[in-house]
Parts: C-alpha cells; sequence; structure tokens
C-alpha cells in the first residue's frame, strides 16, 4: 500500500502511535499525539493496518532527541522519543480507557500516575537473546537480535556486566538462546541461561571464571536439553521489599525492575489495604514483595503462589525477617478459601498480564472489606473490575505507576470496596 498521511491521536498500548488516515487507523511506531505524519509500507495485519515506518511532518513539542543510539531499531524502548511528561500522560490515558465502564464509588475518583526520578539506568533485570553472534535485545516485532554494545536503561552493574559477557562469553555461545539478567549478592550480577544448543566447554569455564573471580555472583544454566540446571556459584536474585527488606528471589523468577517505582506501588498498596490486625488473603505473591510488609501488620496472611521456587524463597525471606504467613504453592483458584467459617478481610493479588478472571467470583463470595489489585495489564484490570461490580463492588481508588520508562508498559494499583448504601 502507497504511503498515507494522517494525524496521531494517541498511543497503543504496545507502543505503536494510532495515526488517522483517509484509509482508517493505522497503527506505526514512533509518532506521538497530535503529530501530522506519514506512514509507508502499510500492511494489512489480521483485521489492524499497520506500518513498518513512520514520518514525522509536523513534530509534537513533546518530541525529544532519544538518549539511545539504538532505540530506531530495538524494541526495548518505542516511547524514548516523547518527553517523560508525554509518557505519563499517555499512560494514565491508557488506565482511564481501559476502566471507563468501571463503576466508581464517587465521582471524584479519578486517575493519578507516579512517575519516577531515575527514567534512564533503572532496570535491576533484564532478558537478553543471542543467535549468529549477536547479543543483545530483540528487535521490534520480529526475532532479529539487536547487537547492543550497552543499554543506557539498565543499572549501572548490569550494563557492565553486559560489556562483560560480550567480552568473554559472547564468542563461545552456540546456535541461539536467551540469556536473563538481574542483581544477585553483593550487588553483583546474575545470569540464567537457557539453550537448546550444547554448551561447550569454554562456554562453562568463562562463566565460572568469572564467578570465581567475583565479576558475577552466579548463574544458572541450562542447555542442550539438560533437565536440570547446573549451578555456579549463587544465581538467586537480591533485592529488597516494598519496605526495603532485603529478600532472594527465584531463580530466573518474576520481580520488579524499579527499586523507585516499587517502593511507592509498594507504599500505596499497604495503604489502600489497611492491613493491620486484618485477616489477609494475597494471591499470586511472588517470593514476598508485598508479603513481608503485609504479615508485619495482619492478624494473618494466607499467600498463594503456583511457582514452587518463589513460594520456597518466601519462606525463607519470611523466616529472615522473622516473619509468618501462611504460605500454598497452588494455582490461585485452589488458594481461594471456600469453607463457611473461613473469613477473609483484605484481599491484594497481582496477577500477570492475563489478569484474574478465574478468581473474581470466589473473591466476591468471601465479601472482603477491601480487595487491593495490583495490575500489569489496564484491559484486564479493566474486565477483572467490571465483573467484580456485578457483585456489588466498586472502584474507591486507583493510582498508575512508570514502573518501565521508555515504554508503553504501566502498573496500576486498584482498591475496590462493597458499593456504598444509599
Amino acid at each position: 500500500m502507497k504511503a498515507i498521511e494522517g494525524r496521531v491521536r494517541g498511543l497503543a498500548k504496545d507502543g505503536d502511535a494510532v495515526v488517522e488516515t483517509e484509509r482508517g487507523l493505522v497503527f506505526a511506531p514512533g509518532g506521538l499525539p497530535g503529530e501530522r505524519v506519514r506512514v509507508e509500507d502499510v500492511r494489512k495485519e489480521g483485521k489492524l493496518l499497520r506500518a513498518r515506518r513512520l514520518v514525522v511532518l509536523e513534530p509534537s513539542s513533546s518530541r525529544v532527541e532519544p538518549a539511545c543510539v539504538h532505540v530506531a531499531r530495538c524494541g526495548g524502548c518505542p516511547w524514548m522519543h516523547g518527553s517523560a511528561e508525554a509518557q505519563a500522560e499517555a499512560k494514565r490515558a491508557t488506565v482511564e480507557r481501559a476502566l471507563a465502564k468501571v463503576p466508581r464509588a464517587s465521582s471524584e475518583v479519578s486517575i493519578a500516575i507516579t512517575q519516577p526520578a531515575a527514567m534512564l539506568g533503572y532496570r535491576g533485570r533484564a532478558r537478553l537473546a543471542w543467535r549468529g553472534g549477536a547479543l543483545g535485545l530483540r528487535a521490534r516485532r520480529d526475532e532479529r537480535i539487536v547487537d547492543v554494545e550497552r543499554c543506557i536503561v539498565l543499572r549501572p552493574e548490569l550494563d557492565a556486566a553486559l560489556a562483560l559477557l560480550r567480552a568473554r562469553l559472547r564468542p563461545h555461545l552456540p546456535g541461539s538462546g536467551e540469556m536473563q539478567l538481574a542483581i544477585g549478592a553483593g550487588g553483583r550480577a546474575v545470569i540464567v541461561i537457557e539453550t537448546d544448543a550444547v554448551l561447550p566447554r569454554a562456554a562453562f569455564a568463562e562463566v565460572e571464571a568469572m564467578v570465581a573471580e567475583g565479576a558475577l555472583a552466579g548463574a544458572s544454566v541450562r542447555a542442550g536439553g539438560a533437565s536440570v540446571a547446573t549451578r555456579i556459584g549463587d544465581p538467586r536474585e537480591v533485592g529488597r521489599d516494598v519496605e526495603g527488606r532485603v529478600i532472594h528471589g527465584a531463580i530466573g523468577g518474576f520481580s520488579q525492575a524499579h527499586d523507585e517505582i516499587n517502593a511507592a506501588l509498594g507504599a500505596r498498596v499497604i495503604a489502600w489495604a489497611e492491613p493491620e490486625g486484618a485477616r489477609v488473603l494475597e494471591l499470586y505473591c511472588g517470593h514476598g514483595n508485598l508479603t513481608l510488609a503485609l504479615a508485619s501488620r495482619a492478624a494473618s496472611v494466607r499467600a498463594v503462589e503456583l511457582s514452587s521456587g518463589a513460594t520456597e524463597a518466601l519462606r525463607e525471606n519470611l523466616a529472615a525477617h522473622d516473619l509468618r504467613a501462611e504460605v500454598i504453592t497452588a494455582d490461585a483458584l485452589a488458594g481461594v478459601p471456600t469453607g463457611k467459617k473461613e473469613r477473609v478481610d483484605v484481599v491484594v493479588l497481582d496477577p500477570p498480564r492475563t489478569g484474574a478472571k478465574e478468581v473474581i467470583d470466589p473473591i466476591a463470595a468471601l465479601r472482603p472489606s477491601r480487595i487491593v489489585y495490583v495490575s500489569c495489564d489496564p484491559a484486564t484490570l479493566g474486565r477483572d473490575l467490571e465483573r467484580l461490580a456485578t457483585h456489588g463492588y466498586v472502584l474507591a481508588r486507583v493510582e498508575a505507576f512508570d514502573m518501565f520508562p521508555q515504554t508503553a508498559h504501566v502498573e496500576t494499583v486498584a482498591l475496590v470496596i462493597p458499593r456504598p448504601s444509599s
């Protein structure tokens, strides 16, 4: 399809600009709201029109020069061309659209957004990939690997580790695979390597040497179809919970990437949950980012998580800080109490992007006085809150958090309460 001119009316949740044209809406990378643009190499993908290229004809006053030389090729930071204020407003608007149909406790319930001071050098974890001698981040919308020398959104410790891995390990990496970077013991990097290829002895030797030298805290390697990973040193992630307690994560598990925003998000969760003396049910608890703060205040906490590695780490983290909670390794639905005598005052849940559809009805059946929902996907949050509304719950407070600056990703915390009686 030939090039088409149009005006950007907004940003999609995947980071693309939504361009109004004479042919309809076209999704294209690199635009900002209000800009007049030309979209090129337009193709139909399913029901959508997508353009491979976008040329700015009339730039927005919010447009800035990207700080990274790889931004045009790399898929990691699709909004780096927008100012901090423009990114914040786009994310706030995304959450507003997703929650437009959710009943609110009053007309004064509006969405604010918390943005960090650190827009670069903040990421405490990253997923890399390699193929054909390239080691870096995946390109946008395809499987190419952008061979980055450094990544300016990584924390300095991880950026240094990336340079080290490129210099010493990359020459020995066969085929293709993935590598996770995180912060481990002593502030040093840990790596988790996953590949179907057989890793040569030289690769293992380099990893062992980097751990022995103290350049890495540890590594976990699963290669060539092995059923069990090889552990070198201590590959556990070491971070802090929402209140600054040192906690260990599961090897290769999930954790929040931005310490500053994680603390702000956690403070909001605890304040809105009001767990003091309450019986708390926490679903999708991970290794305890919120659990320890809840356990330090609540009368009781039942923490439910499917990953056995995460619950093992959670038990260790609770014990290390002399805190107690009932920890259950199960899917969220199996962890929801069903007995008539089991009472829950507060529910806190932090599900994956797919949301918590399967537990909404069982949660509502417990009739908790407060439900605090932490979401990484506004669309599934809106869906689940609309379902809670059918059980008589309304949105009382909501706030968005810019956990991943330079990207379209946004975290949201919502407080839901029973509908006030008129």
